[in-house]
């Protein structure tokens, strides 16, 4: 990875693990994170508008894969919001940020393209996963299936098959929509990706809300009571995620940026430590000193 590469990662780090330390201490909802998305569009709505000349070319097949992108933001959104109502952040966050590393792996390896992976980045992504395992135990003796057979772990493997899904998507589309455009500045082709994005996740999500009696009427409670709060955390959600669609046109492998953005790991579980006051124990130390180790590995090869 380059330094410019290195620098966009870890600003988006640090506002990624942000909002999510905020998403679970409000419990947000699908409906949150739909009607928050779809005020920053409707926000944003007039600046696209007035700007639209500067708006890079867009085609069927690149609107077809910010379409495909957006399903797999709205399965990450919906498995977040519900596996932070049933676990920690300092527990649910490591882990959803990091299944994501192999999930990518596996597709590299199924494409044909693992000689673009050194064998250091392999070894750093099983030294995080290693890391995450043994995150939901309590001490090294802790080692059992309740720790992994339950509901967080249920919507934390959603989350992370999101993940892995837009991550892999992303990577083709914005330097799709960038070649489309070769005129345009990077900011203007990740601002129109992203809108976009947001705009298609969005009203995935409201779809998402209407499935059972329960989603709508939180949905509704959002609408009356919550808006502001929604849409502030989901301008970060897009603060966040504009870095890395500009590097992901500056590595030559996804799975680095996927690796290197774990950084928000030990920034996510240090704001559930420190600000949320969620419990900590010497075992789940480790298994961030384990992460950290590959980070470094993975930004190092």
């Amino acid at each position: 990875m380059t330094y410019s590469a290195i620098i966009l990662v870890l600003l988006s780090t640090c506002l990624h693990a942000a909002w999510n330390m905020y998403s679970r201490k409000y419990r947000m909802s699908s409906g949150a994170f739909c009607i928050g998305g779809l005020t920053v569009c409707l926000v944003l709505l007039p600046v696209t508008a007035f700007y639209i000349e500067q708006l890079p070319s867009m085609n069927l097949e690149i609107l077809s894969i910010i379409i495909l992108s957006s399903l797999f933001q709205a399965i990450y959104f919906y498995g977040i919001a519900n596996a932070y109502s049933h676990g920690s952040l300092s527990l649910s966050y490591p882990l959803l940020r990091s299944i994501p590393i192999l999930m990518v792996l596996a597709y590299v390896l199924l494409i044909g393209e693992i000689e673009t992976v050194t064998k250091q980045s392999i070894a750093a992504g099983f030294l995080i996963i290693i890391g995450c395992v043994l995150l939901p135990m309590q001490g090294l003796k802790d080692f059992k299936l309740s720790n992994y057979l339950n509901k967080m772990m249920i919507f934390v493997l959603i989350a992370a098959f999101g993940t892995a899904g837009y991550s892999i998507i992303d990577s083709v589309g914005v330097k799709k929509l960038a070649a489309n455009s070769a005129e345009m500045s990077m900011s203007w082709v990740s601002y129109t990706y992203i809108y976009l994005q947001v705009l298609f996740t969005s009203i995935l999500l409201g779809l998402i809300s209407l499935l059972n009696k329960a989603y709508r009427q939180e949905f509704m409670t959002v609408l009356r009571y919550r808006k502001l709060r929604s849409m502030s955390i989901s301008a970060m959600t897009m603060l966040a995620y504009a870095p890395i669609l500009v590097a992901m046109t500056l590595v030559s492998n996804v799975s680095y940026i996927v690796a290197f953005r774990q950084a928000s790991i030990p920034i996510a579980f240090l704001l559930g430590i420190l600000v949320l006051k969620e419990k900590s124990f010497g075992v789940r130390w480790l298994a961030i000193a384990l992460i950290i180790i590959g980070l470094i590995i993975s930004a190092l090869y």
